[in-house]
């Protein structure tokens, strides 16, 4: 087996949120139907990266606007939008941080967002919605930790357990606190992939190493997560997902 990898040419931060965004995929479709759009409603997404829930709600909702202060990853948005016949989705170059509803965006139907800054930003994602509010965090094992795994032995850092980090209950207790009325909701999630072999998954994730000598490293550590398929093995790395949300 031969690793291509030259640092020089190594992904960029947009292209590693796709790749992430395509193990992904099998499950991101039942989040989106956990939101629970309708075909009249407007919606916004906030931190919306490349589009991995953005496209999916494109199907479901009258139109979607995708905020993100990446201009990248709005970029490749607009691309896959355009590859899939989408002409319901406007991007907005935004750092939600700054904005303030109403003055800087105007409401939408139902208010999406993957990211939670304290018991204000609850306050102002609140305000940005006419019906509903969605808030989907994960509640399982992080892609930080699946990268631990995999680059055990090969970085110094020492892999930690992959213990669950419930935060979605402090996140109800501010809810409640504010006089909402929050419902929760657990969705298996997780990234996988299928491939002919374990030389060509080794292959696929051979962007984390270093340098192409960590193959055989690599490999070991990749081994855990697969599994015999149907079209050779498969990756799956499991975790968990938890929607909240209140109606208004």
């Amino acid at each position: 087996m031969s690793i291509q990898l030259i640092k020089d040419d190594a992904p960029s931060w947009s292209e590693i949120y796709d790749w992430y965004t395509d193990l992904e995929a099998p499950f991101t479709a039942a989040q989106v139907e956990a939101l629970g759009l309708r075909g009249d409603q407007t919606v916004v997404d906030i931190g919306a990266g490349s589009g991995r829930l953005t496209i999916p709600m494109a199907r479901k909702a009258a139109s979607v606007t995708a905020i993100d202060v990446l201009p990248g990853l709005l970029d490749r948005l607009r691309q896959r939008a355009q590859r899939e016949g989408l002409s319901n989705i406007r991007t907005a170059n935004l750092d939600w941080r700054t904005i303030e509803p109403a003055r800087d965006l105007d409401r939408h139907d139902v208010v999406v967002a993957s990211r939670f800054d304290g018991i204000e930003d609850l306050m102002k994602l609140d305000a940005a919605a006419n019906q509903r509010v969605c808030l989907l965090i994960f509640s399982g094992p992080s892609t930080g930790a699946l990268h631990r795994a995999l680059l055990q032995g090969i970085v110094r850092e020492a892999v930690e357990p992959q213990v669950l980090q419930p935060g979605f209950t402090t996140i109800f207790n501010d809810l409640c606190d504010l006089g909402l009325d929050p419902n929760v909701l657990h969705i298996m999630d997780g990234f996988t992939r299928s491939y002919a072999n374990v030389d060509e998954a080794v292959e696929d994730f051979a962007w984390i190493l270093p340098d192409a000598s960590f193959a055989f490293n690599l490999r070991r550590n990749l081994e855990q997560f697969l599994t015999p398929d149907e079209k050779g093995v498969r990756f799956l790395f499991r975790t968990r997902s938890t929607l909240l949300f209140w109606d208004k």
